[in-house]
């Protein structure tokens, strides 16, 4: 039960009390297989960052579904509890999903199961790789076949909806342009007002520059006249 609880405060954001001892995250859980397949060294980093892609895809979450047979991969939610709790303090992307596909695209159960299966098959393509050792080609097949279903049902559920939701669409995206043409025909216009007053700037400060000009000449012409009225006075 407080793992339960601890799950819930986890997704919806509330405080848990400190855990005692250390649970192995997915991506440090993986020594002993490492040790059977003779691999020395460290791959906690290299596991984690491809555990962490598989939140990148939400498809990744879907592959089990309600209709589909499913006993091929053993899953038991309660015994995953405590350590779903750890990894969606880390996996930010991963609790984005859970809050937008449960229950609206499938259950708890389901999106969980669709993640430690991920998290399994990544485990085994990356343990095989360093290990040197070929991979299993019929777990390969497995999962493309599962993604391929997936891949039509997701198909076939848009396809489902009613026209009306297919119409609104529609119209969001003509509403969408229609606004975008807008922003154009308002940002011309604000360029050519810059334009404008850029032309009009530059006319002022010519006309500055005349004036000046012309208070300049009009210095010289009496400084001319000066000199000529100096000259004519009687000595």
């Amino acid at each position: 039960m407080r793992g339960l609880i601890s799950f819930v405060n986890t997704v919806v954001g509330g405080k848990e009390e400190a855990k005692e001892g250390h649970l192995l995250l997915p991506w440090e859980d993986y020594k002993e297989k490492a040790k059977e397949l003779n691999i020395k060294g460290s791959i906690t980093d290299v596991l984690k960052d491809a555990i962490l892609e598989i939140s990148n895809n939400e498809k990744n979450l879907l592959i089990f579904r309600s209709n589909k047979e499913t006993s091929f991969f053993e899953f038991n939610l309660d015994e995953k509890i405590e350590v779903i709790t750890e990894v969606l303090k880390v996996d930010t992307n991963l609790r984005e999903l859970f809050r937008n596909l449960v229950p609206r695209c499938t259950s708890e159960e389901l999106f969980w199961k669709s993640y430690f299966y991920n998290v399994e098959r990544v485990k085994e393509e990356i343990l095989n790789k360093f290990s040197g050792k070929k991979g299993d080609t019929e777990l390969d097949d497995v999962h493309k076949e599962l993604m391929d279903e997936l891949e039509k049902e997701l198909k076939a559920d848009i396809e489902k909806k009613p026209l009306r939701a297919r119409i609104k669409a529609k119209n969001e995206v003509q509403e969408l342009k229609d606004e975008l043409r807008k922003a154009l025909e308002r940002i011309e216009k604000l360029e050519e007002r810059v334009r404008k007053l850029e032309g009009e700037e530059n006319k002022i400060e010519v006309e500055e520059e005349k004036k000046e000009e012309k208070i300049e000449d009009m210095k010289d012409i009496e400084a001319a006249f000066l000199i000529e009225d100096e000259n004519l006075e009687p000595e």
